[in-house]
């Protein structure tokens, strides 16, 4: 499972915001074509010889396409200026669907700024 947070900083504390993304099956979701994940991380990983790409997992490694992220949306009646972070927590669970005891927290700052 993955659960991926969009928080804002604001007075020194980062605040929740509405925007989240949850996954049940995030090994689905990076093999699917048509899914988010797919689009902005998957189709970056390189491949050899058109292989199948591996879940995550002990000793998995991946080797990516530089690439750049650039994200453009219209918000409408909400200011979205100032500091954010998307935080990333990967929870693996095993074969009787407890989760285990260790996780993967990934932190990605970032600005939004108005154009």
């Amino acid at each position: 499972m993955v659960d991926i947070d969009i928080k804002k900083s604001s007075r020194g504390n980062w605040q929740q915001t509405p925007f989240a993304v949850k996954s049940f099956d995030f090994c689905k979701e990076m093999r699917d074509t048509t899914s988010s994940v797919y689009d902005v991380w998957t189709k970056h990983i390189i491949r050899k010889n058109n292989e199948e790409i591996p879940c995550l997992g002990k000793g998995v490694i991946y080797q990516h396409e530089p690439c750049e992220a650039r994200i453009e949306m219209n918000v409408v009646g909400m200011n979205m200026e100032g500091r954010y972070k998307v935080v990333l927590i990967f929870q693996a669970f095993d074969e009787e669907n407890r989760a285990k005891s260790k996780s993967i927290c990934i932190e990605i700052p970032g600005e939004i700024i108005k154009v």
